[in-house]
């Protein structure tokens, strides 16, 4: 190869990109923003089941959580808290912030981790001052690119599944949220 096929493929060797780079392991920070789509369906002893739609809303989320990765194998635990402001059924009647647990486990590929979440949720709604406390389930995948050693950024998809007793009456009732969002963190 001459001097200048050298010079000129250089610079382009520099721009591959290349695999095995990124460190996921430790504990990380971050926060989420994403739309929230929620439905709370009452099932009373004395009616028919009746189901009530959340406007959609913008959600904005904070989490933490610790990764361990073992080749390209990576798992871990996340705790997130998730506040939908605009989430109504009607005036008095809103969605109230919502915690999730979640167990992680991906895949690297490099500074690429797709991974699914499972776990648990706690959510509530809240009507007039009334309480509804719902507990139950959430699963859902998502993606992360490591822009550094620290900055990761990313997308998730979480749908979460719960249910609780109505207050005042012998019946339940089941809350369903979903989100995607956007997420930025820091690793430690």
């Amino acid at each position: 190869m001459n001097y200048l096929a050298k010079t000129l493929a250089l610079p382009l060797i520099t721009l591959i990109p290349t695999v095995g780079l990124a460190d996921w392991n430790g504990p990380y920070v971050g926060g989420a923003v994403g739309t929230v789509n929620a439905e709370a369906d009452f099932e009373l002893a004395t009616t028919p089941s009746t189901t009530f739609d959340f406007d959609d809303s913008l959600g904005f989320g904070a989490f933490a959580g610790m990764l361990i990765q073992s080749g390209d194998l990576v798992y871990g635990g996340e705790v997130a808290l998730t506040v939908a402001p605009n989430a109504e059924i009607s005036d008095g009647e809103e969605l109230t912030p919502f915690t999730d647990i979640k167990g992680r486990v991906g895949y690297s590929f490099g500074d690429i981790l797709a991974y699914g979440v499972a776990g648990i949720t706690f959510a509530n709604y809240d009507e007039n001052g009334e309480d509804f406390d719902g507990t139950g389930f959430n699963f859902g995948a998502g993606v992360d690119y490591m822009i550094n050693d620290q900055i990761f950024v990313g997308a998730e998809y979480l749908a979460r599944r719960t249910s609780g007793d109505y207050p005042n009456d012998d019946a339940e009732f089941d809350l369903d949220i979903d989100t995607l969002s956007i997420r930025a963190g820091f690793n430690f």
